[in-house]
């Protein structure tokens, strides 16, 4: 590794970890860069998110005061995380990585639709347990999903601009995409009820399998 690419990285770092200790969201500047580097989509994932971690907890430990009651609906939230962290990092390593660029994106495309339909079934009863499978499905959905958006993302690309197409697609589709998914869930679930929320997610997965349909970088 180069002084150039030491640099790089620890620049990133320094803007990754003051952006997570801030607002959040470190990820769209780390996780990219890991990947401009060089770094396989698995091993990305991983480094970024041990790296944006330390970030994460210092700024929670500093605004402590704002964290909900340490109750059981807060233990069971914790558990929950960190047992869906927990499958998606095992499934994560478990996938060779060729299978996993190829296979991992078109999987998650259909995962997603068929946990949309599990919105009203499960966290719609309120029951403790349906809650915990809930929460433990969509966080490791959520963890695969980031070493395969990269990967998808970075096919896309020559590598002498592979670092500024990842990062703009990735920023402009989480603009586009995420700053209306908040509103437009909370007008479903007032309007419709929570089971509306899950279609409009498998909406959102039937769009992204449509989309990885039609990427012309490497076949995935």
């Amino acid at each position: 590794m180069d002084v150039y690419t030491v640099l790089i990285l620890l620049g990133t770092g320094l803007a990754g970890g003051f952006m997570a200790a801030m607002v959040g969201g470190a990820s769209v500047i780390t996780f990219p860069v890991l990947l401009a580097v060089g770094l396989p989509p698995i091993t990305a994932t991983a480094s970024n998110l041990v790296a944006v971690s330390a970030g994460n907890f210092l700024a929670a430990m500093t605004d402590r005061g704002n964290l909900p009651p340490f109750n059981r609906a807060f233990v069971g939230l914790v558990v929950a995380s960190l047992a869906g962290a927990l499958l998606g990092a095992v499934l994560l390593l478990a996938t060779p990585t060729r299978m996993f660029e190829q296979l991992i994106p078109l999987l998650l495309g259909f995962a997603t639709i068929l946990f949309g339909f599990a919105f009203q079934p499960l966290i719609g009863t309120h029951d403790g347990v349906k809650v915990f499978i809930f929460l433990a499905i969509g966080f490791g959905l959520s963890g695969l999903s980031y070493g395969s958006l990269g990967s998808a993302l970075a096919t896309l690309f020559p590598t002498p601009v592979r670092y500024t197409g990842s990062s703009m697609a990735f920023n402009v589709a989480g603009i586009l995409g995420a700053s209306f998914a908040a509103p437009v869930a909370s007008a479903l679930a007032k309007q419709y009820g929570l089971a509306y929320v899950g279609y409009y997610l498998s909406v959102a997965g039937v769009i992204t399998l449509i989309a990885l349909l039609f990427i012309k970088g490497e076949k995935l």
